[in-house]
């Protein structure tokens, strides 16, 4: 995703307590305007991190 929706989900997962770890893509060099970020967390934190983001859609 883009990197401002990863910021939301990284936010998101560390109110919740949740340790998440950012990782940017290369593609920025190449098509300055996308740039993909993936939002990583420990495999124990996993279903957790999932269920709190899957809450959050649903509300939306």
């Amino acid at each position: 995703g883009s990197p401002w929706e990863a910021e939301i989900v990284k936010n998101l997962l560390e109110s919740s307590g949740i340790t998440p770890i950012l990782k940017t893509g290369n593609l920025g060099t190449i098509t300055p305007y996308y740039n993909d970020t993936i939002v990583m967390v420990s495999e124990d934190d996993y279903k957790s991190a999932l269920a709190i983001i899957r809450d959050r859609d649903v509300s939306m």
